[in-house]
């Protein structure tokens, strides 16, 4: 296939014209190098290619002539003056005088070398040292520079425009789309693969893979030198594309919402209102924080139609925990009615439900199907034995609410039955927790194991910030007062949480609420009078608030650098998502004015699996593993501080000993031979 305007007139006007830049460019150097600053010389670059464009742009629209035969032709001196008097009549009269010197001196000085050997060739700068990725945003580049019609240089939402349709116009077909371009050449996706075989368009879509045609017409209608492309990006075999394996565990079937009777949706909502009133006595294990909600809910338990909705207890306020209690319960409901254990619809109740014995028989059918015994199911554990404890036993306190017909001291004698069985089961349950193969710990064992795990996320950002500074238009060139390209910005935002991730490694939810500007009862991020940006969040914000170790108002202070990428995303960069400026949280997106905690989730997996060294570890992670990286690369700095390990999560030392810090025997072993070394050292 031959593309249809590739060598047309206007693109063949636009390569002269782009010879011409390169020679005054050259010239100006040249004349100036001696005698004048570097400053100087780029300021005068500057001012030149501007008067060239407002000129061609006025004499020579859309390239319709050669601009070298422009600025040859004997017109030249009375369009200089209908320039200078007409064109650029509202600028200042020193730029006005300035602009008409250059293109006098661009005529009598540079012009003439054209067709002599003193005239530079214009290769497009098509670096044959040049890695994939960097020869296809060359492509694309020398593209727009060929194919767009006027003078003035676009952003580059207009510049993947103009490249997508010359390479589809080159294709006959509609394979290329503007989107796909910006997300490849910012770096924000990676390049797809190519596959060398005719479909039409459609035949692509949600393809992990496009038709190889695009790298050839990028690399045919860019000039590139041949092969330019073609050998570095060569087309696959479909059958290589790698498939998502399936799970060695089947996914438990969706849960028939039919089971949710109106009883059972009156009784989660007495035990929500009771676990979150304030004057109810809750000694057994503290109550449950309401916090507040960033969009109105569209229902609420008693009147759910699915089970999202079970966690909300107002419309304007939802539970977190309320979300555990509601997952761990379907799972309950869902055995109890596979294993025939209730029959009945109507005996789905939290009586029937909540028992030890139930509870024991789902976790001795994990065991027989073979399945790992996870934390989950300690967690279940955990979640409903405090409704049976003895002193203040849920069931008989709202005995008449839930119409139980024992009486309150049959009740009270069953909870002493049934909680030392929690406690027995629990610790048995213990004694069996294993991690899943498909658990996040297995999966990345390959960064825990490093001696210092933050490696793995320092790397990361610093490949994603070279990314950032080196693509086009960015920082140095844009005024303070422009806006950075939608591309830039989010990897701007990108780079900023997962710095912040590295600091201060709070989870999800505590990162998606957080707001801009100072908020005394919510999380909120803020400069302080140094300069520096500081995060303030409640005691109430914090998962584990009932712990002795949070403070009522925990401060932290970034650091200089970290405070330095909260400024550039925060000064130039959130302004560019759409919705920002009216947003008062401090992560946003386009879709969106704020992050949600599966999108922040989905943004750090999706960070590391582009920047992240995938020899380490292959894909992303989650935003909750940095709690891993964290603690594990203390504790390997500084063997058995699990106490202090715990003060920088926020968590207990018990949790950092049972959940954190992943040392091996190795890492003892490294220590201690360091030492030894040492001190044969000091003996020798």
């Amino acid at each position: 296939m031959q593309p249809t305007s590739a060598y047309s007139e206007a693109v063949f006007h636009k390569y002269s014209f782009n010879e011409l830049l390169l020679n005054v460019e050259r010239v100006i150097r040249k004349h100036y190098q001696l005698s004048k600053t570097e400053d100087y010389i780029h300021r005068k670059n500057n001012s030149a290619k501007r008067a060239l464009n407002i000129f061609m742009d006025r004499f020579n629209p859309d390239f319709k002539n050669d601009p070298i035969d422009i600025l040859k032709s004997d017109e030249f001196e009375d369009q200089l003056e209908l320039y200078f008097s007409e064109t650029i009549a509202h600028l200042d009269i020193e730029v006005r005088y300035n602009y008409r010197g250059i293109l006098r001196f661009i005529n009598d000085e540079i012009v003439v070398l054209h067709g002599t050997k003193h005239w530079v060739k214009d290769n497009f700068g098509f670096d044959q040292n040049a890695d994939a990725i960097t020869r296809f945003r060359m492509c694309i580049d020398n593209i727009y520079t060929l194919y767009e019609k006027g003078y003035k240089q676009y952003k580059d939402e207009k510049k993947y425009k103009v490249v997508a349709t010359a390479v589809n116009s080159y294709c006959k077909a509609e394979y290329l789309s503007a989107i796909f371009l910006r997300k490849a050449y910012s770096g924000y996706r990676p390049l797809p693969l190519f596959t060398d075989i005719d479909e039409k368009p459609e035949f692509f879509n949600k393809k992990k893979y496009s038709p190889y045609v695009i790298i050839r017409a990028l690399e045919k209608i860019s000039l590139a030198p041949e092969g330019y492309l073609t050998s570095v990006i060569q087309p696959i075999l479909v059958s290589d594309v790698s498939k998502k394996t399936k799970s060695k565990f089947s996914r438990q079937p969706n849960l028939d919402f039919t089971l949710i009777t109106d009883r059972l949706k009156s009784e989660i909502y007495l035990y929500a209102k009771y676990k979150t009133d304030i004057f109810t006595d809750k000694k057994r294990n503290g109550s449950w924080k309401i916090r507040p909600s960033k969009k109105k809910a569209s229902a609420n338990i008693l009147t759910s139609t699915c089970v999202t909705n079970l966690t909300v207890l107002y419309e304007d306020k939802y539970i977190p925990s309320l979300g555990v209690f509601i997952g761990n319960l379907m799972n309950l409901i869902r055995y109890a009615v596979e294993s025939k254990t209730i029959t009945d619809p109507n005996d789905i109740t939290l009586f029937n439900l909540v028992k030890p014995s139930l509870i024991q028989s789902l976790i001795n059918s994990v065991v027989i199907k073979g399945k790992p015994v996870v934390q989950t199911y300690l967690r279940l554990i955990t979640t409903f034995s405090c409704m049976w404890k003895p002193e203040s036993c849920f069931f008989s306190e709202y005995r008449t609410e839930l119409g139980l017909e024992l009486s309150e001291e049959e009740l009270i004698e069953m909870a002493k039955e049934y909680y030392p069985l929690f406690e027995s089961l629990r610790q048995t349950t213990g004694s069996l927790l294993t991690l899943s193969p498909n658990s996040t710990k297995i999966k990345n064992r390959s960064i825990t194991d490093l001696p210092d795990p933050s490696i793995y996320v320092r790397k990361a950002l610093s490949k994603a910030k070279q990314v950032l500074a080196a693509h086009v238009g960015y920082r140095s060139e844009l005024e303070d007062t422009e806006k950075s390209e939608y591309p830039t910005a989010v990897l701007s935002r990108n780079i900023t949480i997962v710095s912040c991730l590295l600091e201060l490694p709070l989870r999800a939810r505590n990162w998606s609420d957080m707001k801009l500007g100072y908020i005394p009862d919510g999380e909120c991020i803020y400069k302080n009078q140094d300069g520096l940006y500081e995060v303030h969040i409640p005691k109430h914000c914090f998962k584990n608030f009932d712990q002795e170790i949070i403070p009522e108002n925990f401060v932290h202070t970034f650091s200089k650098r970290t405070s330095a990428v909260i400024a550039a995303y925060l000064n130039k960069d959130r302004a560019t998502f759409i919705g920002s400026e009216d947003s008062p949280y401090f992560m946003v997106s386009t879709r969106s004015p704020y992050l949600t905690i599966r999108s922040l989730s989905r943004v750090i997996e999706e960070f590391f699996n582009m920047y992240g060294d995938q020899k380490i570890k292959k894909g992303g992670i989650r935003i909750h593993f940095f709690r891993d990286i964290v603690a594990t690369s203390f504790l390997k700095q500084f063997p058995g501080a699990y106490a202090h390990a715990g003060r920088l999560l926020l968590d207990s030392e018990e949790t950092m000993k049972q959940n954190y810090g992943h040392l091996q025997p190795k890492d003892a072993l490294s220590l201690w031979q360091a030492h030894n070394e040492s001190k044969m050292l000091e003996g020798a």
